[in-house]
C-alpha cells in the first residue's frame, strides 16, 4: 500500500493534515439574527416575551399564583416581590410553551415506581401538574374553611390552607 519511501511518521502527519482540513471545511460559522427562533441546543437568543394577556393560565389560576408567589416573596422596603416582578407572567409563558407541554421529555409508560436516581417521573406534563395542584389546593381550602378557596385569604394572612 505504501512505497518504501513513505514512513509511518509521514503517513500519520499526512492523515492529521487531511483530517484537519476536512473538519475545518465542514465547520461553518453561523450568523445569529433576531429573526431565527430559539431552539434547545442552539445558540440563538430567545424571543422576548410580548406583554399582553395570559396564554395558559385562567383568571382564577392567575389570582391563585399571584397570592402564592406574594406569600413566598412579598414586596418590602428592599424591592418588589414576586408578583410585582412578574413571576406569574413568567410561569404562564413557560406553561404555555414547550416546557409546559413537556415536549422534550419522555412521557411514555410504564408508570411503575421509579428510583430516586431516575428523576421526575409522572404522566402529567408541568402544565397539567400546575392545573391539578391548584385545583387540589382550592378543594382542600374549601373543605377546611367553609367553602372559601385559597384566594379568599390575603397574602399576609396567618391562616394556612
Amino acid at each position: 500500500m505504501t512505497g518504501p519511501n513513505f514512513s509511518r511518521r509521514q503517513f500519520i502527519s499526512t492523515s492529521v493534515i487531511v483530517g484537519s482540513s476536512v473538519a475545518l471545511d465542514k465547520a461553518q460559522a453561523r450568523t445569529i439574527t433576531g429573526e431565527e427562533p430559539w431552539q434547545p441546543g442552539e445558540a440563538n437568543k430567545p424571543v422576548p416575551a410580548q406583554p399582553g394577556g395570559y396564554q395558559f393560565l385562567t383568571a382564577d389560576e392567575v389570582k391563585f399564583l399571584d397570592a402564592a408567589v406574594s406569600r413566598l416573596i412579598p414586596n418590602d422596603e428592599l424591592g418588589p416581590g414576586a408578583k410585582e416582578a412578574g413571576v406569574t407572567f413568567f410561569l404562564d409563558r413557560q406553561l404555555a410553551g414547550a416546557y409546559g407541554k413537556a415536549s422534550h421529555w419522555y412521557m411514555q409508560g410504564p408508570w411503575g415506581k421509579g428510583e430516586s436516581s431516575q428523576g421526575y417521573q409522572s404522566r402529567l406534563s408541568p402544565a397539567e401538574l400546575y392545573r391539578a395542584a391548584i385545583k387540589a389546593i382550592d378543594e382542600h381550602c374549601s373543605g377546611q374553611f367553609g367553602g372559601k378557596n385559597s384566594r379568599s385569604f390575603p397574602p399576609s394572612s396567618r391562616i394556612r390552607c
